[in-house]
């Protein structure tokens, strides 16, 4: 049996969010985002670039294909791969992704410099060359894609509205 003590207690943090009260800092969306932008990629059509295209416009704003105000410059997603040393069962392996951006205005000055989004992970590596193995790999490398997809929105978002 709950004692209405403890069902207060429960209750207090609904009781909070509906009339507004907040925690300071725990927004998470702080800053805000361009009201449109032109992307400018090397490969417009790769799913990452059309993820990223759809998390925009969630957030609200128009990815138009010229004329914008606003311009970011993004590097396709990198990979790069660092064995850390053998243990038993095979290689220690580091398997990291980058992506580098920046946020040009219309008349080019720059609101946002050259900014790097890492997102890593450390995995076995068997050593043995399968299709099984390469799947794995795969399916770390797609993780790490979506793990870009969730920082690089947050980080255009703070740096822009400190920008502005």
């Amino acid at each position: 049996m709950i004692s209405r003590r403890n069902l207060l207690i429960g209750l207090m943090p609904f009781a909070l969010n509906g009339c507004g009260f907040r925690l300071k800092d725990s927004n998470l969306l702080a800053g805000s985002m361009p009201e449109s932008l032109q992307i400018d990629t090397t490969d417009q059509f790769s799913p990452f670039i059309k993820n990223l295209i759809r998390q925009m416009k969630n957030q609200g704003t128009k990815v138009v294909e010229r004329n914008a105000k606003h311009t970011l410059k993004l590097t396709p997603p990198i990979a790069s791969k660092r064995i850390l040393g053998s243990i038993s069962g095979g290689d220690q392996t580091e398997l990291s992704l980058k992506i580098t951006y920046s946020l040009i205005t219309s008349n080019l000055t720059t609101l946002i410099p050259e900014t790097i989004i890492k997102s890593s992970l450390i995995y076995l590596d068997s050593g043995s060359n399968n299709s099984a193995e390469d799947q794995r790999i795969e399916q770390f490398r797609r993780s790490l894609e979506i793990d870009l997809l969730r920082q690089i929105i947050p980080s255009i978002r703070a740096r822009y509205g400190k920008a502005n």
